[in-house]
């Protein structure tokens, strides 16, 4: 019976702490997708009809150039100029239906950004094939992620 109660009681804790977790990560979420009022001033139209809101884009953007190593249904590698790279999960998932793809030995271009020390590919250019395909916008967000409720598709 004590074994129960610590077991629940230590799921329950680990549950709790998942929920905290997810919460926060929603409120840095929203915060970098919705900038602060002064922010908003600064980039504000000057149109005031125009009512859509601004999403600065995120700085320190860079290209790496590479070669394809790998390509299978899991993800790609990519021998860059600092290490390897991979495209994996949701960006291989989505740039694989787009039609990207990649054998060993291509030239590859990759955009993107660096964020909680992972280089985040915003897009995936064949230099081999000139296939290119957007992973996610000027703002980090991803292409994967659809328009989603209310928001405009353009």
């Amino acid at each position: 019976m004590l074994k129960k109660a610590i077991l629940y009681s230590a799921f329950g804790l680990f549950v709790g702490l998942m929920i905290i977790g997810a919460y926060n990560r929603s409120l840095i979420q929203f915060d970098r997708l919705n900038p602060s009022a002064e922010a908003a001033e600064v980039h504000e139209s000057h149109d005031e009809a125009e009512t859509a809101a601004v999403v600065d884009p995120i700085a320190g953007w860079r290209t790496v150039s590479g070669t394809a190593t790998l390509m299978n249904a899991d993800g790609l590698t990519i021998l860059a100029e600092g290490g390897e790279v991979w495209v994996e999960g949701q960006p291989w998932s989505y740039a694989s239906s787009s039609g990207f793809s990649a054998t060993p030995g291509d030239s590859l271009l990759l955009e993107g950004y660096d964020e909680d020390g992972e280089f985040k590919v915003g897009r995936l250019t064949n230099l081999s094939t000139g296939q290119m395909v957007v992973l996610r916008d000027a703002a980090g967000v991803p292409a994967w992620r659809g328009t989603g409720r209310g928001q405009s598709g353009s």
